[in-house]
């Protein structure tokens, strides 16, 4: 049988989009068979650039160490004060307004502060760094922890993905991360 161009691009789309959909329709079926266990694994990590100060992430009810507690001015993310490890449920406190459209999460949230890099040479951000703990805003020289999550609880097509709102994820190097998609161009704002 002789295939049309037009034919053609149509199977080829549809056998593509199914393929596509896999992980999709897989979780629809996990879901109606109810094996919440059998659920893809999900974790998301957003690395703080220059957009969001860390005083503005401290759950309402808890000690916020970027906090003047005297005049209840903000320190900026160098001045905090020092303090214990504070592991707690948040499912018991309010989250703040920056993380307002994760309330309906908080039971599954976890918020780590001071992977900033400080100590780090050069930018003030670290990138792709901060995850992997190396000195190394865009080269990877080691796999991050979002990386080494994906390898061992991933089900879908790729370990990971990357969102970058910088332009760019990390560049290419002699050392190359596990496959993942990116979405380097995409903007908090739509643009």
């Amino acid at each position: 049988m002789i295939y049309k161009r037009r034919q053609f691009f149509q199977k080829l789309s549809r056998s593509g989009s199914a393929l596509a959909l896999t992980p999709f329709f897989q979780t629809l079926r996990v879901h109606g068979a109810g094996t919440e266990e059998a659920l893809p694994k999900r974790f998301v990590f957003v690395v703080k650039s220059s957009g969001i100060d860390k005083f503005n992430l401290v759950p309402k009810g808890l000690e916020n160490h970027f906090v003047n507690p005297d005049d209840h001015k903000k320190l900026g993310n160098r001045g905090r004060r020092e303090g214990p490890l504070v592991d707690v449920a948040l499912a018991d406190y309010k989250l703040p307004e920056k993380l307002a459209s994760l309330e309906t999460l908080k039971d599954r949230l976890t918020i780590i502060q001071s992977l900033s890099g400080v100590g780090f040479r050069g930018n003030h951000t670290k990138g792709f760094g901060t995850l992997s703990l190396h000195d190394s805003e865009k080269v990877a020289v080691a796999p991050t922890l979002d990386c080494i999550l994906g390898q061992h609880l991933s089900t879908g097509p790729y370990p990971m993905y990357g969102m970058a709102m910088s332009g760019q994820l990390l560049e290419s190097a002699g050392w190359k991360p596990e496959d993942s998609y990116c979405y380097p161009n995409l903007s908090a704002y739509g643009t």
